[in-house]
């Protein structure tokens, strides 16, 4: 396992944690439909970077 494919998966696995118990915090607070609306915003806006760190540690893996 090398940096890249390391610091993706820490990023994943943290930015789900970190949803996770955001999302537990503000249940008591919000309807379902803006937790739905949340949820998607975070994912479309960390997609392109969870992709490009993939293609950076493949990149690297290709070079080595």
């Amino acid at each position: 396992m090398n940096r890249g494919v390391m610091f993706s998966l820490f990023l994943f696995f943290g930015t789900m944690v970190g949803i996770s118990l955001y999302l537990n915090y503000i249940k008591a607070r919000y309807d379902p439909i803006t937790l739905v609306i949340i949820f998607s915003l975070v994912t479309v806006l960390a997609l392109p970077k969870i992709l490009d760190f993939g293609q950076m540690a493949v990149m690297e893996k290709i070079e080595e």
